[in-house]
């Protein structure tokens, strides 16, 4: 059984590990709302996966492979399909 502590405990590693990827989608709303429902439902994986590769990669990044790579190739076709500002 999962203790409180514990969940705080992997929350708040996974939201740091994401940190600097969540903020940077700030100009997709959007793609950030689906970045941090990432999070949170990989904090409930890690809970019931801990060793695993997964687990560690969670820790690492606040994303599995695959998510990092989904996000980042959307932020990228997004901000290259947009036209460009004017007057700023």
């Amino acid at each position: 059984m999962t203790t409180h502590e514990e969940r705080m405990n992997t929350r708040k590693a996974i939201q740091k590990a994401g940190h600097v990827l969540f903020e940077s989608l700030s100009d997709i709303p959007d793609l950030q709302w689906i970045a941090g429902e990432f999070q949170s439902l990989n904090e409930d994986w890690a809970i019931n996966h801990k060793g695993t590769y997964g687990y560690e990669q969670l820790m690492k990044e606040g994303y599995s492979y695959n998510q990092l790579k989904w996000i980042k190739n959307l932020a990228s076709y997004i901000r290259s399909t947009r036209p460009p500002q004017q007057g700023v």
